[in-house]
């Protein structure tokens, strides 16, 4: 996904010192604040409640499902020699502060963003399963496969098959790019630092139930012989 997105990160996490949380409504009744990358719940008397430690926390909170309560996320990156990985955690504190529902999203970083498919605000995540397809090889490509998560109140609902529209816009995005390089009728290896677009734009058609435009996709912009077994990966794991 190629994302423009509304910016909701309101307070980034600053490895170095303490960030004290901004209250809301919401969270008026618990003491909590980010210290060393660590999440804290400290009672009325200092003593504390909870303790939540990440590897390297950014924080922002927002009212996900619109009912005047914030809920507080936590995006928390893992940084290996190859690349950065991240998990979503959505916290509440309804009856009590508490982890309600946690995401890992592979090597793309989440973002919240508001879908007007379904006139809501979404957790825009990555697709872990198939991260070893897109990140071998240096790719030239805006385009990631995503996943849309829904926060209902109670816990975070994949979305991703209700938002058809929004996968075959994306793929007009993508087609477009596809074409102004050439790729379409190219070699297989001058399409290998394009595949990440491919790859996502059959994603995106499978999403959106065009089984068919995505096998047709498919044969136009990847002309390899491990196309069969890439399409089975992908398969397998959408």
């Amino acid at each position: 996904m190629f994302h423009k997105t509304k910016t909701f990160f309101f307070c980034l996490f600053i490895v170095s010192s303490a960030c004290f949380y901004a209250q809301t409504d919401s969270f008026e009744p618990n003491n909590f604040y980010f210290e060393n990358n660590q999440l804290k719940v400290k009672s009325e008397t200092g003593d504390t409640l909870l303790l939540y430690t990440f590897a390297s926390p950014n924080w922002y909170y927002f009212d996900l499902n619109n009912d005047s309560n914030d809920e507080l996320i936590v995006i928390d990156s893992m940084t290996n020699a190859k690349s950065a990985t991240y998990t979503s955690y959505i916290f509440v504190a309804d009856t009590a502060f508490r982890l309600l529902d946690s995401v890992h999203s592979g090597v793309y970083q989440p973002v919240v963003d508001y879908n007007e498919e379904l006139g809501s605000i979404l957790l825009v995540t990555g697709l872990p399963s198939v991260d070893s397809l897109f990140y071998a090889i240096q790719q030239d490509s805006l385009f990631v496969p995503v996943q849309y998560y829904q926060f209902n109140g109670f816990s975070l609902k994949n979305v991703s098959d209700d938002v058809y529209s929004t996968y075959l816009t994306e793929n007009i995005a993508i087609t477009g790019f596809l074409d102004q390089k050439n790729v379409a009728g190219s070699i297989c290896s001058d399409v290998q630092k394009y595949r990440t677009a491919i790859f996502t734009g059959f994603l995106n058609y499978r999403k959106a139930g065009e089984f068919s435009l995505a096998n047709k996709f498919m044969q136009q912009y990847y002309p390899c012989a491990d196309a069969a077994a890439v399409k089975k990966l992908l398969e397998k794991n959408n």
